[in-house]
């Protein structure tokens, strides 16, 4: 079994990704569950 954990990326100085939207993230967490992969987006605990 396998479980996956979206964790919110923080932004870093200089670096040139930022945060994925929130329906970005619960499209790529709901097409991971149609697949039969365990996924949950996790709170932000901090940056």
């Amino acid at each position: 079994d396998c479980r996956v954990n979206l964790i919110r990326f923080h932004a870093i100085p200089d670096f040139p990704h930022g945060t994925s939207p929130t329906p970005v993230m619960e499209a790529f967490r709901d097409r991971l569950n149609e697949r039969g992969i365990t996924a949950t987006i996790r709170t932000s605990r901090g940056e």
